[in-house]
């Protein structure tokens, strides 16, 4: 810093910039934390009857991202072991349905998590090549 003196305009200038710069990093080191950080999902979720996937109640618990828990009808008996991740709002979950009810059927429901929390929503398809859209409202 040669030629600016401590206590001169300059040196008070180049003070500021650098407390601007260190200030406006942090900032966005926080948003893009923020962006990437998981959606707490645990909970029941009434989802779906429209869109072309059957209702059904989503028991989630998730940890760190992973989703794990059981798709259960609206008579309360379960159907599928669920599994999947979410990621800031982005959420995917993976149903797979038990031997004792469709062997061999998997829904991928992928989605987008509301900022409230309280709703999810996006696209559903099968590996029985079908698709279609689904709601899921968390249940209080």
């Amino acid at each position: 810093m040669s030629g600016i003196l401590p206590d001169s305009p300059a040196w008070s200038l180049r003070r500021a910039l650098v407390l601007v710069t260190v200030t406006c990093a942090l900032l966005c080191a926080v948003a893009v934390a923020h962006a990437g950080a998981a959606t707490n999902l645990n909970g029941t979720w009434l989802c779906c009857g429209g869109g072309g996937a059957a209702a059904q109640n989503f028991a989630i618990t998730e940890a760190k991202g992973a989703l794990h828990g059981t798709a259960k009808l609206p008579s309360g008996k379960a159907f599928a072991k669920i599994t999947g991740t979410v990621a800031g709002r982005k959420v995917r979950i993976v149903t797979t349905y038990l031997a004792s009810f469709s062997p061999g059927y998997v829904a991928t429901f992928v989605g987008t998590v509301s900022a409230n929390g309280k709703k999810m929503s996006g696209t559903w398809k099968s590996n029985a090549s079908q698709t279609g859209t689904w709601v899921a409202t968390r249940r209080t």
